[in-house]
């Protein structure tokens, strides 16, 4: 099936639709009038219309990809306490020194629009021997589809280049809250030690963090005298590494299940004023540490359908940390590798970027047969969370 097949399948004709160069490859010598005259945007006089809009096209959409990339979302409290490294291709080698055992890397789908986690390969990829990537696509629906046969009948109408600006737009920043969504999960997981939660399916990485750090209480006594363990898991790491910290993290279950005890007078009058803000501030005071409150979750669906929420941060773990080490790559950062897809895209046609790229990048794939006819939106990054610190974090596993 070739390039006017494609499009001949889509309801359209082949000088009107400009788009499918970036989905099957660069256009034949032949065909370069078309495509050339459709890549140069051009502003009518009197109009505002863009002529030869070019929809689908990877390097336009890989732009928007880049743009949310650097869009803070507030939610997502881990990645924004770590600053981000750019690696070359000779440092990689670096990111995984001192890490070994097993994570979660299988690449990511949605057929939604919304920004969820999909499990598409049945069995989760948990090799450690290279660099995983992070990848969010999106199905390019029927409805659009038609949106575009309608384009190119109509020569990129006023309505029809606003509709796809849209949404292009709303998938560029789902699919890049997608791949945040697991740099969040991957970053909390190196803070507390290398756990990583999926699915049900606990994993473990040996990241070479002294002893100690990361502790559980087994007894349920936990629950009458939290102060006295939390304060003996502090003194023990101090003990142990010569390290405090000035910041606990902990679920708002935890929270309430810790302020709730009769241990502390303080903390009695506390809880009876019902002032959620005076019982976090006098939890503060007893314990020396700024108390941070951490509820938020993301999505993820396997081949089952089956939807579920995850946490970040587990009900029954409390993450202990340094203000000042936040987005200090001397202490903790998110290693951003160079993107498989910049180098390749250029040797097989499908021009995703201008070059070799860090960071997130975005392209469009297509089926050339048409079976499915199947157009998807993908944005992808490449790396892993590097533990510089070994002793940067620690966490007390509760009983609650």
């Amino acid at each position: 099936m070739d390039r006017r097949d494609f499009v001949k399948k889509l309801g359209t004709s082949l000088a009107a639709v400009p788009i499918i160069g970036a989905l099957v490859g660069k256009p034949t010598l032949a065909e370069n009038n078309v495509v050339e005259e459709a890549v140069v945007p051009e502003v009518a006089k009197g109009t505002g219309v863009v002529k030869g809009f070019r929809f689908l096209d990877s390097i336009d959409f890989s732009k928007r990809v880049r743009y949310w990339e650097s869009q803070p979302i507030n939610s997502l409290t881990f990645i924004s306490r770590t600053a981000t490294v750019q690696y070359s291709l000779e440092d990689e080698n670096k990111i995984l020194e001192g890490v070994t055992g097993q994570y979660h890397a299988a690449d990511l789908i949605s057929d939604t629009p919304e920004a969820v986690v999909y499990d598409t390969v049945g069995v989760f990829d948990s090799a450690i021997t290279h660099i995983p990537n992070l990848k969010m696509g999106s199905k390019v629906s029927e409805h659009v589809l038609a949106k575009l046969a309608q384009a190119s009948r109509e020569n990129n109408s006023p309505d029809t280049v606003k509709f796809f600006k849209e949404w292009e737009n709303a998938i560029a920043q789902q699919v890049v809250t997608g791949i945040k969504q697991r740099q969040n999960a991957l970053c909390v997981s190196f803070m507390l030690g290398g756990v990583d939660n999926k699915l049900g399916h606990v994993v473990s990485l040996n990241l070479g963090v002294p002893q100690g750090l990361h502790s559980s209480v087994q007894t349920t006594d936990f629950t009458n005298r939290p102060l006295y363990y939390i304060r003996k898991h502090l003194r023990t790491v101090k003990k142990q590494n010569g390290v405090t910290y000035d910041r606990m993290t902990l679920s708002t279950k935890a929270f309430f299940n810790i302020v709730s005890t009769t241990e502390n007078k303080k903390l009695v009058k506390a809880v009876e004023s019902k002032d959620a803000n005076r019982m976090r501030r006098t939890l503060s005071k007893l314990l020396n540490v700024d108390v941070d409150i951490e509820d938020s979750v993301y999505y993820e669906r396997s081949n089952k359908g089956t939807r579920v929420t995850s946490r970040y941060l587990p009900e029954n773990k409390i993450l202990f940390s340094n203000k000042n080490n936040d987005n200090n790559p001397d202490v903790f950062h998110f290693a951003s590798a160079i993107v498989s897809e910049s180098i390749v895209s250029h040797l097989v046609g499908n021009d995703v970027t201008d070059g070799i790229q860090h960071g997130m990048i975005g392209y469009y794939t297509g089926n050339r047969d048409l079976n499915p006819p199947d157009i998807r939106a993908w944005g992808v990054m490449r790396g892993l969370p590097v533990l510089k610190d070994k002793t940067a974090f620690s966490s007390l596993t509760i009983n609650i």
